[in-house]
């Protein structure tokens, strides 16, 4: 055999070319030709190749014409080795990735002649080599080609993309590339907090004070179960649980409560709280720096300072009325137990003048008799 390397078009008419290793670089004609133990016919991806009212038999492989990457064909009322050896094929050098999700989650389904499915990860990049040079994976990137009978063949792969987190999973299904290199990005959500609103500048310490954020997703994709987290500099603030869930362009006003236990002058900055699993994207999901409020005058209320006064006087009072209480009764007692010694002394007089009176009658009567007696002696 021989080899046959066109740099530039080469035009085969009316011929027959046997034992040959063709290459082609550029235009690649066959016009009524018959190629005898020349094939495969190996096209660069800068190759254009065509073959009309031509025979291609005993093809060295399964192909009888390989096409690189972006070579093009014309394959018109021709026939070639037939069987199980394809009169064409559109190989692949590499199946290469790229995305805006690092370390994310692929699946792949359907791929290349063989109809391939595997799962695989993006690197720190967001990109990824799905199938490389390698002489064993050559069905992987073949995405086209015609059969041993004349019917033309395209893959029917997709490549699904994702990432799972607190908010939800984001991901995005394509058709896998037809090319070398290809790409994909996934929709995400970008939350910010706008604003933090508390409804007063000046605070009792120990007290709480009230307000409103503001928060808004401008990105692409609806995120769900967003934490708020508020901090005082560089310290977590104690604040009531903020959650929210935002549709894609959607903005919403979030109720709070700050509490805070010292006096002085303080500000509350409020930013949403990045799942772990999007931290390597947190620059399209996320303004980290969120909001900051206005500064607050925290002052300790007067009431605090006089509470041990108010607990003495009341505990005085009370006393000074339990005293009053118990003199009360004592009073009432000592009341009724003179009534009672009255009444004793009422009823030993009346006993006296009741005996005196009897001793006057008994001397009446006494009188009487004697009176009697002395008149009757006198009449003696």
């Amino acid at each position: 055999g021989f080899d046959i390397h066109a740099h530039g078009d080469m035009t085969v008419t009316s011929s027959t070319l046997s034992g040959a290793s063709i290459h082609c670089e550029a235009l690649c004609q066959f016009d009524s030709s018959e190629l005898v133990g020349s094939a495969p016919v190996d096209a660069a991806t800068t190759a254009s190749v065509s073959v009309i009212d031509s025979l291609i038999t005993g093809s060295r492989t399964d192909e009888d014409i390989v096409l690189h990457d972006e070579a093009t064909i014309v394959y018109t009322n021709s026939q070639g080795t037939g069987g199980t050896t394809d009169a064409w094929i559109r190989l692949l050098s590499e199946r290469t990735l790229t995305t805006n999700i690092p370390s994310g989650s692929l699946d792949i389904y359907d791929m290349g002649w063989g109809a391939a499915d595997w799962n695989d990860l993006t690197d720190e990049n967001g990109n990824i080599v799905l199938v490389d040079q390698g002489a064993t994976n050559e069905h992987k990137r073949i995405v086209a080609w015609m059969d041993g009978d004349g019917v033309e063949h395209q893959e029917d792969a997709s490549i699904t993309l994702s990432i799972s987190s607190s908010w939800g999973v984001f991901s995005s299904t394509i058709d896998a590339p037809t090319t070398s290199a290809g790409s994909i990005e996934v929709a995400l959500p970008f939350i910010d907090v706008t604003a933090v609103a508390p409804e007063t500048d000046v605070a009792v310490a120990n007290k709480s004070v009230s307000g409103m954020i503001t928060v808004e997703n401008t990105g692409a994709a609806d995120a769900t179960s967003i934490s708020i987290w508020c901090y005082e500099g560089d310290d977590i603030a104690d604040t009531t649980q903020m959650v929210v869930s935002l549709a894609a362009g959607e903005s919403k006003d979030v109720p709070f409560t700050w509490y805070a236990y010292n006096a002085g002058d303080a500000a509350l900055t409020c930013k949403p709280l990045l799942p772990n699993a999007l931290e390597n994207i947190a620059d399209l999901v996320v303004e980290a720096d969120g909001a900051t409020s206005p500064m607050v005058a925290w002052e300790y209320a007067e009431e605090v300072e006089e509470a041990p006064l108010l607990i003495w006087l009341v505990a005085v009072l009370g006393f000074v009325a339990l005293a009053l209480y118990a003199a009360s009764l004592r009073n009432k007692e000592e009341k009724e137990y003179a009534t009672y010694a009255d009444s004793d002394e009422d009823g030993d007089d009346a006993e006296d003048e009741e005996a005196e009176d009897s001793e006057e009658t008994d001397e009446a009567s006494t009188s009487s008799i004697y009176d009697l007696q002395t008149e009757g002696e006198a009449e003696d």
